[in-house]
């Protein structure tokens, strides 16, 4: 006697149910992928059912990564700041003129004292700053270990975390948008040159750990993004942009970062006094001025036969060459950037990045004139 098999659409059951497969092996043979049901395929249904158990569960959620990324950087930011500050302010109580990490004129920058571009004057740690880097990295910890508690909470408010954190929450997004507006202001106040990880501080493990935490923040919002398939993540953005626009955004990210941490450097730590130091300030604005002007043109201009992508081409040549004479002028051993710091990675990224666009502009550049 033939066996019927009726497929409805799933429920709520938390684990699928076993089926003997002999008892289906004469009724579903019969049956393909393609096989329709009141209207619906096989695969249709069994779709809907993943994308419903993706939604509801989020126990296995890919942003885990990202919140455990930002846990692990801002666990070592928050050591090394408090084990810093407490140091720097014990030192102080002793003996203020033997206080390491506060006074710029110490042993350890005597190459910098030698240097004409920097102001001859005494560069300490801004108090507010570092109390903003101790506290803020503390709450940054406490906040991301409650997210990733909340996602194995099955007893106190599980259907909360689960409207929050489902697949495409508007509420988890509300939440990484807040953490990256906070993460930049924590990067500010750890990296600039009177903050623990600047020119007053030299705490290295500051610094990166700032820039790591922030990099996490926006890794796990790609990852939203990328699971939400509302929105086109940053790579799916890669992938579909036209040509140098890519390029030249990520140099524009570079200059914009060179130009704030020279901006940092000239009107408050006062410690740039040398006319090319200067020149180098005007250059980045402008720098930053011809990726804004070259990224609102390609947005415009999509066809390859209009003669603004040669001018594009001329545009990219001059800045990969200006960011080739930055390189060697200013971060030799005797430059104004020769350390670890947001000018001397500003830099080195936009070099970097130039010398990309001008790449990709002469690759497709000759694809045109080859289909021509």
């Amino acid at each position: 006697m033939p066996v019927r098999v009726v497929i409805r659409e799933p429920t709520n059951i938390p684990f699928p149910i076993p089926i003997p497969s002999r008892s289906l092996h004469h009724s579903t043979s019969a049956l393909s992928p393609s096989s329709r049901v009141r209207g619906k395929t096989i695969n249709d249904v069994l779709n809907k059912r993943n994308e419903t158990l993706e939604e509801e569960d989020i126990y296995a959620s890919t942003r885990l990564s990202g919140y455990l990324f930002i846990v692990t950087a801002y666990c070592v930011l928050f050591v090394s700041a408090f084990k810093d500050a407490g140091e720097d302010k014990n030192a102080q109580d002793t003996d203020f003129e033997n206080a390491q990490g506060t006074d710029f004129d110490s042993s350890n920058l005597k190459s910098l004292q030698c240097n004409p571009d920097y102001a001859d004057s005494d560069l300490k740690l801004t108090p507010w700053k570092v109390s903003c880097t101790v506290y803020g990295s503390l709450a940054f910890m406490i906040t991301t270990i409650t997210i990733v508690t909340a996602h194995y909470d099955g007893f106190l408010i599980p259907g909360l975390w689960r409207c929050l954190f489902k697949v495409g929450g508007k509420g988890e997004i509300l939440i990484l948008s807040l953490m990256m507006g906070f993460g930049l202001f924590i990067v500010y106040c750890s990296t600039s040159s009177t903050g623990l990880g600047g020119f007053a501080g030299l705490n290295y493990n500051v610094y990166f750990s700032s820039w790591a935490g922030l990099a996490a923040t926006i890794y796990t919002f790609d990852l939203w993004l990328k699971d939400s398939a509302k929105v086109l993540s940053i790579g799916e953005r890669k992938k579909k942009s036209d040509g140098t626009t890519y390029s030249w955004a990520c140099t524009l990210i570079f200059s914009i970062i060179t130009l704030l941490s020279l901006l940092d450097m000239f009107l408050v730590a006062k410690m740039l006094t040398c006319k090319a130091s200067l020149i180098m300030l005007l250059s980045c604005t402008a720098s930053a001025g011809c990726c804004i002007f070259v990224l609102l043109m390609n947005a415009c201009c999509n066809s390859d036969k209009n003669p603004w992508h040669l001018l594009e081409g001329l545009l990219s040549f001059l800045l990969s060459s200006f960011w080739t004479w930055v390189v060697f002028r200013f971060t030799g051993i005797n430059g104004t950037i020769n350390e670890p710091s947001n000018n001397y990675f500003g830099v080195w990224g936009s070099f970097f990045y130039s010398i990309s666009t001008f790449g990709i502009w002469l690759k497709g550049h000759k694809l045109f004139c080859g289909s021509e």
